[in-house]
């Protein structure tokens, strides 16, 4: 289980060479980021059974990003759809909902990113300032009522209690969220790629 395998380019090439000589035969999925595949790698894990690769485009507003010291940019966020894509890779988004600047502008503006990518399959997570994460100190510091469960940390919890916004209290981020699940799931044209790729019976599920 590695948290983030497509890193270190040398090391990636060098395991998926290990995969490629045993003719493993494998159907397997990793974590990669934005800047960190080029066209000869990703012909490298297609090679090796890497079928699905998972990038956190976190969100598609530069300013929201800038403020959480995300450096990635909108335009190699879409290159690296692209050259995935071109790969015969598919694409699982994450996309994160609640950031310190995130408005309803700025959320739906990372939903309709979401939409423009494509991506085979997306998750829609909402910000929590987990314990240990600079986020958490941040917001110990500033005030912010954090939650007193464990359980309030999870996702889909019922009594899950995510990070409000600078603009939102963290009720209007979870009703979001649940919004964007349900657009992005139903939309016509994501359902007629899904139908083109996997099959109806997929559609279906």
């Amino acid at each position: 289980c590695d948290e983030l395998f497509v890193l270190n380019e040398d090391r990636v090439n060098a395991i998926c060479d290990g995969i490629i000589e045993r003719d493993l035969g494998l159907n397997i999925w990793a974590y990669a980021r934005v800047n960190t595949v080029n066209p000869r790698l990703l012909a490298k894990l297609k090679r090796a059974g890497v079928n699905w690769l998972c990038y956190g485009f976190e969100s598609a507003n530069e300013d929201v990003l800038a403020d959480v010291r995300k450096k990635q940019k909108i335009n190699q966020m879409k290159e690296a759809v692209r050259i995935t894509k071109e790969a015969g890779i598919n694409v699982m988004g994450n996309f994160m909902f609640g950031l310190p600047l995130d408005s309803e502008a700025t959320m739906q503006e990372t939903l309709d990113f979401a939409k423009e990518l494509m991506c085979e399959y997306v998750n829609f997570y909402c910000t929590m300032a987990y314990p240990g994460s600079k986020l958490y100190e941040e917001s110990v510091m500033s005030g912010i009522p954090l939650p007193e469960r464990w359980e309030d940390y999870g996702q889909y919890s019922p009594n899950a209690k995510p990070l409000p916004t600078k603009y939102l209290s963290y009720k209007e981020v979870i009703t979001f969220r649940d919004k964007a699940f349900r657009e992005y799931f139903t939309d016509e044209c994501y359902l007629r790629m899904v139908e083109g790729k996997f099959g109806q019976a997929v559609v279906e599920q």
